[in-house]
């Protein structure tokens, strides 16, 4: 494979069909694109990655490419992620709320906020684990305000378990809340199972899909 095929299979797809219309030989393409990026990573491909989601899991390939993305300079990928919280589709606006988890910034604060009140709830839960990494008076209020607005159960009780005090709003420097446990262990947000794929059939669908790991 060589750059500029890469490159182009991406920008076929912005983004990949949802799971239900996902074929296995696509989704094996797009993860032979993603391994040549793990090792040849360059930033024109950073946003064309962040764009290829589509709802679902991917046949549990989605989730490894955080771990390629990451190989580019924070700044490049919070600049891209910024823009694509924004995304008309779906499973862009839930994976990159997954992965801003990972590059916490105040830019990314405003995009989340909107994520916050997104009508799907898997969204708001991931949008209300990526705003505690941020450790800013602002993310803290956002939150606040999420656990006062929120009707879903599940995002409710994640709240307070993000670092902040469930009638104050404060932050609470514990295990999760203080910088030392996110220096030490990057907290990766958890994936809702909730009319999605369980994690025993993404181990099994990642069986029958060609190798995801790295060469």
């Amino acid at each position: 494979m060589t750059r500029d095929e890469a490159l182009e299979f991406l920008r076929k797809h912005q983004p990949l069909p949802d799971d239900d219309a996902l074929e296995g030989e696509l989704i094996g393409r797009f993860d032979e694109v993603r391994k040549y990026f793990a090792v040849h990573l360059e930033p024109d491909a950073v946003p064309l990655l962040l764009n290829s989601f589509g709802s679902g899991s991917g046949f549990g390939v989605y989730q490894l490419v955080e771990d390629t993305v990451a190989k580019a300079p924070s700044d490049v990928v919070v600049s891209h992620l910024a823009k694509a919280l924004a995304s008309p589709h779906r499973g862009v606006r839930y994976w990159n709320a997954q992965l801003a988890a990972r590059f916490p910034h105040t830019r990314l604060l405003a995009p989340l906020n909107e994520l916050l009140r997104d009508a799907d709830s898997d969204i708001r839960y991931a949008a209300v684990t990526a705003v505690e990494q941020i450790d800013d008076t602002a993310a803290a209020n956002l939150l606040r305000r999420a656990l006062d607005e929120e009707a879903d159960a599940e995002v409710r009780a994640l709240t307070p378990k993000c670092g902040v005090h469930p009638r104050t709003g404060q932050r609470i420097r514990g295990e999760r809340g203080s910088k030392v446990a996110r220096t030490q262990a990057p907290l990766k947000p958890p994936i809702r199972n909730r009319g999605k794929t369980t994690q025993v059939a993404r181990r099994a669908a990642l069986e029958q899909t060609p190798s995801t790991t790295e060469a």
